[in-house]
């Protein structure tokens, strides 16, 4: 496994990146995501099993309509809007949101019927079996909505 990868995993599982020995620990909050280019798989691995299991969810994006590509063709034609992204909360605010999510009130009939979906992947053939942290993620996901 490239280390990148590797880097990526130990990021995301441990909070912390080990560098030429040296490990150093990851501020909070700090975020991984990851993205996949079909297209050119060059230097790259698939992930095995084991560890995909430690994202938290999978979004395909898919592509842009028509005006929305010409959208993006225009807002960079004097540079790259990465350039001029501002925060919009500071790292203490968002901290302040991740303990609230963790308040924000779930059902037991929620919790149940999620962890049903969850088992039930483990009965359908040619699906990949969620692990039961997956469980716990999506019960994660679905308090931040809950905040506003």
């Amino acid at each position: 496994m490239p280390r990148t990868q590797s880097a990526l995993l130990e990021a995301m599982a441990e909070r912390q990146v080990t560098v030429d020995g040296v490990t150093r620990h990851l501020p909070s909050p700090f975020l991984v995501i990851a993205s996949e280019n079909p297209i050119d798989q060059e230097g790259t691995f698939p992930l095995p099993e084991a560890q995909l299991d430690r994202f938290a969810m999978r979004v395909r994006l898919g592509y842009p309509r028509e005006d929305e590509e010409i959208s993006i063709v225009v807002a960079q034609r004097h540079g790259h809007p990465i350039d001029h992204i501002e925060p919009v909360v500071s790292a203490d605010e968002l901290r302040a949101l991740q303990r609230a999510v963790e308040d924000v009130y779930v059902d037991e009939l929620i919790l149940r019927w999620t962890v049903q979906l969850v088992r039930a992947t483990r009965e359908v053939e040619g699906w990949r079996s969620a692990p039961p942290c997956a469980g716990a993620s999506r019960s994660s996901a679905v308090r931040g909505p809950g905040l506003s």
